[in-house]
């Protein structure tokens, strides 16, 4: 741990919850000085006074002010560098909730932690006679894993995130020796938490929004402020990014076939040590399984696991199984079907544990857990391969089982039989994993008779994968489990006659090219919307003399502009009568005019998006729809000469993952995608070196920009929109594509947060 003496801080939203923490934390461990800065004067007094009297007037003062307003910001950063001299950390702390009235929340989450970070990079940069320093952003669970049920807080603290991970790039530190980290803290006793209930997202987008909300609260641990502040200031010290992770297992009862080794012996374990309330261990082998279940019981408890042998190829083992099951646990959420074979040459045993097997565990699972069979929902995990998605030459047998198994998954996983019975379906399959499997598994391959350098080819392919533990598995398993199980409802278009369609952005670029290729599909009518009067006039003549003077409308709009939006909206609503499609193409990029990007890119969006809801919404006399909202690859994947859009564009991948949820679909009928375009010949693109980020924060910025920009390649306004219908038709609620060099890639955000790519 460094030290802190000599070292002085700014908090700001530091008078009470985390950011009092946070400066109590701080003075506890020996810092110089700490300046507090808030928009609540009372308290803050209040909170210094307190801070003073334990330890010593000399530590601390007090400034107010709102962090949403530039001015405030920087006479905060004035007083603390006139009062103390130096400046050594910034925790940008101040936040607030509010779904309905959002745009304080977006002023101050958005604006409010530019303003913090913009002032600390130019009054700690060493090339502005500061010392450097580190800018702690404080983010959210809600930033990386999206709530549902606060879409647009949510959206806020992706952009935090994204925020961090430009500025936090080696061009910035390099230069200004001012390091960059966000935090993403889990739930956190603090007055937000306790007054959430009455600010999250409108029972008019989401009826049982309440009922949701405390269902996720209650299954989520919960941390105090003090504790959270411990692990900030750790996280500092190691330049870190941690977050409190989600525990959904209380209460909850699990069955893992298999289990009494290997992978299954590792689930169980994991299982336990996360909290669940009790787990039946199902084996074959029926002394290995005893034995097991006896070291558990010492580890955990013994009323935390029961055991039964069953071979799983038989079905009225495995329904015995579940019947124990049940008995014992009155409830069952889990079930991991793990139990596995290999054996190429005698392969009728293989065949019939891995696919009879596998199939008598999901169904007894799906009718176990049914909600319509007195169950109450739950998760089955299948067990598959990587061989099962990438072939093996040398185990074909088991390749085509482990295939066997993640078609079953992909089929059972359909939103039609979750709808039904309330139980996610899942096929996870692991690379090389150290088990007895793989350790036989030379003996277990396809006859030399069939190929005679089988064992050759064998070994060569296996030593050539990295391999893994059970354990570590394990892990994983369980995070997926928790955060990649979702699977979401959707509605499929499949064509688009008779269907209506609003474009904001549509005179030009992306937005004109999309609004063609939904006439050229057949669509009925198109309002074209965009800021620049005169060349959305122009763009509606030229669509008309092609494609008919009945096809399109023009609205001149700013999406910034809220009752501009809605006077869109209206307008098309009594033109066309009905609205089925809304594409948020709308956007700019001005890193060093940012206000205009961050009231375009995240206000506009949220305007549109709301209105989209409201005019497609089932239960508002629409009769569903899809809203389509343009990020960018930068949204996803930083672009460090461009942190500002990026985060704005971050803003709208998780606004896209919020509104996507079931939650709202389920109630509205409403479809939302985000698509995140790559290098795309646009206006935006060409003028993009003239509005990247200021040469004083990087003096080698464009430079960079440009290597950067060369090593991608380009795709046209009409390529990336004939790629856009396509994800229409056939993208799930709440997914996000990047579509670059031509091809369209669903965004998998469970492999990149294992990865730690946030």
């Amino acid at each position: 741990m460094s030290m802190l003496k000599g070292k002085y801080a700014l908090v700001t939203g530091g008078a009470q919850g985390i950011g009092f923490a946070c400066v109590k934390e701080l003075l506890v461990n020996g810092i110089e000085g700490v300046t507090l800065a808030d928009i609540n004067k009372v308290r803050g007094e209040e909170s210094t006074a307190l801070l003073k009297r334990e330890f010593g007037t000399e530590k601390v003062i007090f400034v107010a002010a709102d962090v949403s307003k530039k001015d405030q910001v920087e006479g905060a950063f004035k007083k603390s560098i006139e009062h103390w001299k130096h400046l050594d950390i910034l925790i940008n702390n101040a936040g607030i909730l509010g779904e309905q009235d959002w745009k304080p929340t977006l002023s101050t989450n958005c604006d409010g932690m530019l303003h913090g970070t913009l002032s600390g990079l130019e009054y700690m940069s060493t090339k502005q006679n500061g010392r450097g320093g580190v800018i702690v952003n404080m983010g959210s669970i809600n930033g990386v894993y999206p709530n549902a049920t606060i879409p647009v807080y949510s959206a806020t603290k992706a952009f935090t995130v994204m925020l961090g991970r430009c500025f936090g790039d080696p061009i910035y530190y390099d230069h200004n020796g001012v390091k960059v980290l966000t935090i993403c803290p889990g739930v956190t006793i603090t007055e937000m938490i306790h007054n959430g209930p009455n600010l999250m997202s409108s029972e008019s987008l989401c009826p049982n929004i309440h009922k949701v909300s405390q269902g996720l609260l209650e299954r989520l641990k919960r941390q105090t402020c003090e504790e959270l502040a411990k692990q900030i200031l750790d996280v500092m010290i190691r330049v870190y990014l941690v977050y409190d992770k989600m525990s959904m297992l209380k209460g909850k009862y699990a069955l893992v076939t298999g289990g009494a080794q290997g992978i299954g012996l590792a689930c169980v374990k994991e299982l336990l040590v996360n909290g669940i309330e009790g787990v039946t261990l199902v084996d074959i082998n029926e002394v290995r399984g005893e034995e097991s279940t006896a070291l558990l019981k010492k580890e955990f408890g013994t009323e935390k696991l029961i055991f039964v042998a069953a071979d799983v190829s038989k079905k009225d083992q495995v329904e015995g199984a579940f019947k124990k099951s049940i008995e014992h646990w009155k409830h069952l959420d889990v079930v991991i079907n793990n139990a596995g074979l290999l054996g190429e040459q005698d392969w009728k045993p293989t065949l019939s544990t891995n696919c009879d097997g596998m199939l008598h565990g999901t169904l007894f699972g799906l009718e176990y857990m049914s909600t319509k069979q007195n169950g109450r929902g739950g998760v089955i995990v299948n067990m598959g391969s990587i061989n099962g998605v990438y072939p093996n030459a040398t185990l074909p047998v088991y390749s085509a089982t482990k295939a066997f198994t993640v078609m079953l998954g992909r089929c059972f996983g359909d939103p039609i039989y979750y709808d039904h019975n309330g139980v996610k379906v899942l096929t996870i399959c692991p690379g090389r994993t150290i088990t007895e499997m793989v350790h036989n598994a030379p003996n277990l391959i396809a006859s030399k008779s069939l190929c005679p350098n089988i064992q050759t080819v064998f070994q060569n392919r296996l030593m050539n994968l990295k391999p893994q533990t059970p354990e570590e598995l394990a892990k994983q398993i369980l995070e997926v489990m928790i955060r990649g199980g979702m699977y979401l409802v959707y509605d499929k278009m499949s064509m688009l006659k008779g269907k209506y369609a609003l474009v904001t952005g549509g005179a030009q670029g992306i937005g004109l090219a999309c609004v063609k290729e939904l006439l050229v599909n057949g669509i009925e009518g198109v309002t074209l919307v965009d800021i620049n009067e005169v060349r959305g006039e122009e763009s509606t003549a030229l669509l008309k003399k092609e494609f008919g003077t009945q096809k399109v409308i023009f609205v001149a709009a700013d999406v910034s502009k809220k009752d501009q939006v809605e006077d869109a909206f209206k307008k098309s609503a009594e033109h066309w009568k009905r609205l089925d499609i809304v594409i948020n193409n709308a956007g700019t990029l001005a890193e060093q005019d940012w206000e205009s990007t961050l009231s375009t890119n995240c206000g506009g969006v949220l305007h549109g998006t709301l209105a989209g809801l409201e005019y497609m919404s089932k239960k508002q006399n629409g009769r569903g729809g899809i809203v389509v909202n343009m990020g960018s690859i930068a949204g996803v994947h930083p672009e460090i000469a461009m942190p500002v859009y990026s985060a704005s564009k971050a803003f709208t991948v998780m606004l896209g993952r919020c509104f996507g949820d079931p939650i709202y679909y389920d109630h509205n009928g409403v479809t939302v995608l985000t698509i995140c375009p790559g290098k795309t010949f646009t206006e935006l693109q060409s003028n993009s070196p003239n509005l990247i980020a200021s040469e004083r924060l990087c003096p080698i910025i464009k430079e960079f920009y440009r290597t950067c920009d060369a090593a991608f390649i380009s795709q046209t306004p009409e390529e990336l929109a004939k790629l856009i219908l396509e994800v229409m038709v056939r993208g799930n609620s709440g997914t996000v594509w990047i579509i670059a060099g031509n091809e369209a890639t669903q965004v998998d955000f469970s492999a990149t947060d294992r990865q730690g790519n946030v």
